[in-house]
């Protein structure tokens, strides 16, 4: 079964709410580009790319990265004025990291905010 980015808007949580979030081969202009579910494992890196809507900045949130179901990353990204747009990557180049995964996106204290899904074959 194959995977959907969840495009729709998240709760606001600690005066943070996820406006888009996607999975994308690459960022242009700090907009992503080549936005996917699938990637083949080859590629170098995979980006979750986050627009925020903060009604309190300066803040931040986090991108914990799970292979399945195994937590493998998290990277803590400033979040500086009331609409910031914001990514990390996962650099794959690796056949070991085909399969399953899922970026939650949180607040410092761990609430969730929205989560995004993908697939590495």
């Amino acid at each position: 079964p194959g995977f959907q980015t969840l495009d729709t808007q998240s709760q606001a949580v600690n005066n943070l709410r996820v406006i888009r979030a996607v999975a994308a081969g690459n960022i242009l202009n700090k907009d992503p580009a080549e936005p996917l579910d699938t990637f083949h494992w080859s590629m170098e890196k995979v980006y979750i790319w986050t627009m925020i809507d903060c009604e309190q900045p300066p803040s931040s949130i986090r991108h914990t990265y799970y292979f399945k179901g195994q937590k493998v990353n998290d990277i803590a990204l400033a979040i500086k004025s009331p609409r910031w747009r914001t990514w990390s990557y996962k650099t794959l180049l690796e056949k070991r990291w085909i399969g399953q995964w899922r970026v939650d996106i949180t607040t410092d204290e761990g609430n969730l905010l929205q989560s995004v899904f993908f697939e590495v074959n």
